[in-house]
């Protein structure tokens, strides 16, 4: 008598292993997202109390995060899905 094995098949495993990836990626991006609202909090602070060292450290900061984030996550065209 065979045996049968119990589980996913390989297309399954394949399509559950994906799916975890997405998800793990959509979190980073929503984290990575935050984190730079966070920094722009920050720089919003330094420019009320009139730091402008630190605001211009913030800034510059802020824009190498931007760049990093669109080579990271592009920004879809438009109509494309």
């Amino acid at each position: 008598m065979t045996t049968q094995r119990i589980g996913l098949t390989p297309e399954q495993r394949v399509k559950k292993h994906e799916t975890r990836l997405r998800l793990v990626r959509k979190e980073q991006k929503r984290k990575n997202i935050d984190a730079l609202n966070s920094l722009k909090i920050h720089l919003a602070d330094a420019v009320l109390t009139g730091d402008s060292k630190r605001a211009l450290q913030l800034f510059d900061g802020i824009k190498e995060y931007e760049l990093v984030l669109d080579s990271l996550y592009p920004k879809k065209k438009a109509g494309a899905k």
